[in-house]
């Protein structure tokens, strides 16, 4: 079992998914439309209803002052409709943990199927990413029902204050019935407002967030395919040598994190682990032996390499995954960007995994060694050690590429300290 659900690439899912939006699509307006039918005619009767005041008025100019009055009305409870009807955002992953299932305890079907839902729900979510925007919404709805339970005596004292003001602007010395119809139109217009910007924000502006949103992930995928389609293979083994990412592997795949990161989009990512993990493993059970299987296993882990920075918030999960094909994912993230937590995984691959994945894995702790100081350098090696000594105790095959390499971490001489 894979930790990621299918990709909404499938193509059996296509027709299905531009059905149901479509059908979405059509909801939506009938809803706007429902909502149109609902609130323009009362607008319509207030506007009219206030033109008449203004009309009948002794003041001049009574006309001009009431419609702003109503406006203002308007305004201030569409913003709060608006603040109060913002999206909030859907929950994607958990990312909190980083440290391998070993460590942290985590049971790798679990886990499984922890982030398989969390992933459907990311997909069919309702709500774009959070943004600076919606925070600043719920700030500001939470102050405003705060305060207005703590004041909610004082509240109606202050609406009599501004209906005074307002029918000041009907009459020079207003009466109690211009007070009470002054009222009424400040209090049936912010409802009215409030309805407005309320439901037009949930109703349009939400699908507008998503569609935004929505395109944003296309660009974001297209990027990647780009990236990862125009990668080169790795290269030929050399006997005795690691695998180790090129400058321009590590230029590509930060170009890469940088706008996912900026995307917010960690479905995208998701999506992209799932389809090279299922080449991987479709190759592995499908091919035969050989040099040609080998090449084509080399070719997807060169494209694993360029997601390796976008993957690093998801090591704990891929390093649990029953898949091969997420495990050698991680492997080739741990190959970009080396994490100390993860010395006894990678070792353990030598017990755990065929050849190849064991190789790469080889290749990431060789290539540490001179880079690190003399108690990680050991670390690394006593890992080793255990990994190579249970490896011969289970009396598992040989295989002289990765063998070379467990046996130059074994080797290894006093490491290089960084300067």
């Amino acid at each position: 079992m894979s930790f990621i659900s299918p990709s909404s690439s499938d193509p059996s899912k296509l027709t299905f998914n531009r059905s149901t939006d479509d059908l979405l699509k059509q909801q939506t307006k009938d809803d706007i439309t429902a909502v149109n039918i609902a609130l323009l005619p009362m607008l319509a009767l207030g506007g009219i209803g206030v033109i008449w005041v203004g009309v009948n008025s002794t003041v001049a100019g009574a006309v001009g002052a009431v419609v702003l009055w109503a406006i203002a009305s308007l305004a201030v409870g569409g913003v709060t409709g608006f603040l109060f009807g913002i999206p909030r955002s859907g929950i994607f992953l958990t990312r909190t943990s980083t440290k391998p299932a070993s460590v942290a305890g985590g049971n790798a079907k679990s886990v499984a199927a922890d982030i398989s839902a969390m992933s459907s729900q990311s997909s069919d979510r309702s709500a774009r990413p959070n943004t600076n925007l919606e925070e600043i919404s719920d700030w500001l709805t939470k102050i405003i029902v705060g305060l207005g339970l703590v004041n909610l005596k004082a509240i109606g004292t202050r609406i009599h204050d501004i209906a005074a003001n307002v029918a000041a602007s009907l009459q020079q010395a207003p009466t109690a019935w211009d007070i009470s119809v002054a009222m009424a139109m400040i209090v049936g217009f912010s409802i009215i407002g409030f309805l407005c910007g309320y439901l037009y924000t949930r109703l349009y502006l939400q699908g507008a967030m998503i569609r935004s949103d929505n395109n944003m992930a296309g660009q974001l995928r297209a990027e990647i395919d780009a990236a990862i389609q125009e990668a080169p293979p790795l290269p030929d083994v050399t006997p005795g040598m690691p695998s180790i990412p090129t400058e321009s592997d590590k230029e590509t795949a930060r170009r890469l994190n940088q706008i996912a990161s900026a995307a917010d989009r960690p479905e995208v990512v998701l999506e992209q682990i799932r389809t090279l993990a299922s080449e991987y493993e479709s190759v592995r059970q499908q091919q035969n032996y050989g040099s040609a299987r080998t090449k084509k296993m080399r070719e997807i882990a060169g494209r694993m390499k360029l997601i390796g920075l976008m993957v690093q918030p998801f090591l704990s999960k891929l390093t649990a995954s029953p898949s091969p094909g997420e495990r050698l994912v991680a492997i080739m993230a741990l190959q970009m960007r080396f994490d100390p937590t993860y010395i006894e995984w990678l070792a353990n691959r030598l017990v755990e995994e065929p050849a190849f994945p064991a190789y790469q894995a080889a290749s990431a702790l060789l290539a540490r060694l001179p880079l690190v100081g003399h108690a990680e350098c050991e670390r690394i090696k006593r890992a080793a050690q255990a990994a190579v000594a249970e490896h011969k105790r289970l009396n598992l095959a040989s295989e002289k590429t990765r063998d070379d390499l467990f046996e130059k971490i074994l080797g290894f001489g006093s490491p290089l300290t960084r300067t």
